[in-house]
């Protein structure tokens, strides 16, 4: 249980909806557990492929995370996305980390 009051930029019903997606949580958890805050679309698009998720085919990855995964997460605040260049920026969120935390955990109980 939280005790203290979190201070985010993002709503709870924004980071819901960034979290109803499979996608977009595989991507938020390879984002998260980085060291590094900066991605291009092919290493996603590999960790996607690689994860297990629905994409066995790395050009299919590549188009959902361009036209609708990394938008959308672009949209909420969440990343950075420059499409020329095809680099990512990942700016986490104290109440996104929280959320993507108890997700994991419910996702994925023997990590």
């Amino acid at each position: 249980m939280i005790d203290e009051p979190i201070c985010s930029k993002l709503s709870v019903d924004s980071v819901c909806g960034v979290l109803s997606n499979g996608c977009r949580r595989s991507v938020l958890y390879h984002l998260d557990a980085s060291s590094s805050d900066v991605f291009t679309r092919d290493e996603l698009a590999d960790h996607l492929v690689a994860a297990d998720t629905e994409y066995e085919d790395r050009e299919r990855a590549l188009v959902q995370l361009h036209h609708t995964t990394l938008p959308m997460l672009e949209d909420v605040g969440v990343i950075e996305y420059d499409s020329r260049s095809n680099v990512i920026r990942y700016r986490s969120d104290p109440l996104l980390d929280q959320f993507l935390s108890l997700s994991a955990a419910v996702e994925k109980p023997t990590e």
